[in-house]
């Protein structure tokens, strides 16, 4: 998949590569204008690995919806992230 996306706290549009193998794993790239690294996610239900290229920092921790909240500002977790990538509806608890 490819995509563009907005994030509020950055004045840029970033392009984004993502891939899904199954529901087992999934891959996004990210990059910003001409061509510029912006990171990597590597994650699958276990946990998963995101390289901030900005800062050259990578992270490392669980695929809740709390995690994702705080470091991609999408409160959804890797169940429902992926879902959504495959074009499944998700099943999102109210609370």
């Amino acid at each position: 998949m490819k995509g563009t996306m907005k994030i509020s706290g950055i004045p840029a549009t970033i392009w984004y590569d993502a891939v899904v193998k199954r529901r087992d794993s999934l891959k996004i790239t990210m990059t910003g204008p001409f061509g510029i690294a912006v990171g990597a996610l590597g994650a699958t239900p276990q946990g998963f690995l995101f390289f901030n290229a900005q800062s050259g920092e990578a992270l490392e921790g669980r695929g809740d919806r709390e995690t994702f909240r705080r470091m991609l500002q999408v409160g959804l977790s890797y169940d429902e992230i992926v879902s959504l990538m495959r074009g499944e509806l998700p099943a999102i608890p109210e609370e």
